[in-house]
């Protein structure tokens, strides 16, 4: 799990985020997410939204290690 560090309440705290809404910016915190793999993400996203994680894991075709850094 990534942990970010939110400097308005100084404290460290677990990197969560919707799959459906979530920014690029936010994105490229996931260990080992390539460009092409945010751009398969945002461009599945843009034609209906995610309805499942399994919906999720079959439409942006993530690389094994970049979904073994998120946590459904």
């Amino acid at each position: 799990a990534v942990t970010v560090r939110l400097a308005a309440f100084g404290e460290d705290a677990p990197l969560r985020f919707d799959a459906n809404t979530v920014q690029e910016g936010i994105l490229r915190l996931v260990p080992g997410i390539g460009d092409e793999e945010i751009a398969r993400w945002t461009g599945e996203r843009a034609k209906a939204p995610f309805a499942s994680a399994e919906d999720f894991r079959r439409r942006a075709a993530l690389r094994a290690g970049t979904l073994a850094g998120l946590k459904m």
